[in-house]
């Protein structure tokens, strides 16, 4: 599986080299020592720590630690964050990028704040919840899971870029331009999703984007579904929801603002997604002390969120 969640409640001393695969750790107690072929890291509770495909290390707690850890594929990683993100998350997905072609930090221990530690704890928790209730082979599993991988990373890389600064990042963030989205065979899905990067703003409909694609409507959504893996309504939800969380998180702007600048034409719409994905309003997520009380992100039991912008075909 390409992405999977696990828990250990007792970390003993160890020597391991990891598998092919990314490693984030959320340390929820306790204390260690991490060795590696660059010196020793300490790691408390809260520490988040990233490890590179096939690092190498000896663990030596001082206190038992628990922690919750997520394991990613290498080659998801840079292809899903390349078209999941509009452009203004390049830097992150570059980021990424660079860690997973460089090792200069094979082990890379952040420190962030309570209350991001609080956040990525209950994404964790949320994912093994999921893993728990639902078929490891389901086709239902991977979708949401990946929704919390995405909100995963947006909230480490302002941590990599805060604790881990990298003049190799630079260039990796000029490229992260050309990779918005992935290369698809087809096109017409390419000329489309082009479009979308290009005036994420718009009010986008099933029909303009199969007329940017010169294509009919049934067509274009049966061809995209087959390049994307998700139907188009299904991904412009998504994109807009990624990026307005992405605003109410870290910008100032109005509720309204935020919502015109993914492409919703009313500031209801951004709310109803809001509050089906998150329990509660923009506003209270941003000045009420809810978010740090809550203790599932995403619910098991969530259903889609309704596309704002794209109408459904009709028969």
């Amino acid at each position: 599986m390409p992405l999977r969640f696990l828990t250990e409640l007792h970390v003993s001393a160890h020597t391991r080299k990891l598998d092919p695969m990314f490693t984030v750790v959320l340390v929820e107690r306790g204390q260690g020592i991490l060795t590696d072929r660059h010196g020793q890291h300490e790691t408390r509770a809260g520490d988040v720590v990233i490890f590179e495909p096939g690092a190498e290390f000896r663990y030596t707690p001082v206190r038992p630690q628990q922690i919750s850890m997520m394991i990613v594929d290498e080659a998801l990683v840079l292809d899903m964050m390349s078209w999941r993100y509009a452009p203004r998350s390049a830097a992150g997905r570059a980021r990424i990028r660079a860690i997973g072609s460089t090792s200069r930090h094979p082990v890379m221990v952040l420190h962030p704040t309570s209350a991001q530690s609080r956040r990525l704890r209950r994404l964790l928790h949320a994912a093994l919840e999921l893993q728990a209730q639902h078929d490891p082979d389901g086709t239902d599993l991977i979708p949401r899971l990946l929704t919390i991988f995405a909100q995963l990373t947006e909230t480490l890389d302002p941590l990599i870029r805060s604790d881990h600064p990298d003049p190799q990042f630079a260039p990796q963030v000029r490229a992260a331009a050309d990779l918005i989205f992935p290369d698809v065979k087809h096109s017409g899905v390419r000329r489309a999703l082009e479009f979308i990067a290009a005036q994420p703003a718009n009010e986008w409909s099933l029909e303009s984007l199969a007329k940017q694609a010169s294509l009919s409507s049934g067509y274009f959504s049966r061809v995209f579904t087959a390049e994307i893996g998700i139907p188009p309504r299904q991904f412009l939800s998504q994109r807009r929801l990624d990026e307005f969380v992405v605003l109410v998180q870290t910008t100032t702007l109005t509720v309204t603002q935020a919502a015109r600048m993914v492409g919703w034409s009313s500031s209801s719409h951004a709310i109803a997604a809001f509050r089906s994905h998150f329990g509660e309003t923009p506003h209270r997520y941003r000045h009420g002390p809810t978010r740090d009380n809550d203790d599932s992100i995403i619910r098991p039991d969530e259903t889609p969120i309704p596309p704002p912008g794209v109408e459904p075909q009709r028969p």
